[in-house]
């Protein structure tokens, strides 16, 4: 997430949108909590603005899933990203479409917000009988590369 100068307490979590159906409205909406991590971070541990923050462990995810992550960041003011995008696509093809969140109340959206980059890792799928190690440690860099790749873009 961006820092700023100070002192700054956190509480990270990951939500996921329970509701079916493609009409439901953002007041319909069902969060669901599936992981958090909270703790305090400084200006000190920022590198070009940026503070690395990780929940205690992974978390899978589905694909064509709705989710959200919800940041509580109290302290003096943050930096923030302006000019985002509204999907990224990774060099392991791995798609994220970004949108509003009925959960924001600050203004943060797609196109500005607190959180630059999102680390993840794309598993290969393992009902394909070709996989090998040497193939799942390729899909591992490709995956490092792309989270690489979504901080360049988001901070240009």
């Amino acid at each position: 997430m961006y820092g700023g100068v100070g002192t700054f307490d956190y509480k990270l979590e990951l939500l996921h949108d329970q509701t079916t159906g493609e009409t439901e409205t953002n007041q319909s909406q069902r969060w669901i909590s599936m992981e958090m991590c909270h703790g305090t971070y400084s200006s000190d541990d920022c590198t070009n603005d940026i503070a690395m923050i990780k929940f205690d462990k992974p978390v899978a995810v589905l694909p064509h899933t709705k989710y959200a992550l919800r940041l509580r960041n109290q302290g003096a003011r943050t930096n923030n990203g302006d000019g985002g995008t509204g999907v990224i696509t990774g060099t392991d093809g791995t798609k994220f479409t970004f949108s509003s969140c009925s959960l924001s109340f600050n203004g943060t959206n797609p196109t500005r917000g607190q959180i630059p980059q999102i680390l993840y890792h794309s598993s290969p799928n393992s009902d394909e009988p070709n996989i090998t190690a040497s193939t799942a440690s390729l899909a591992n860099t490709f995956s490092r590369q792309s989270a690489l790749s979504i901080t360049v873009s988001v901070v240009r």
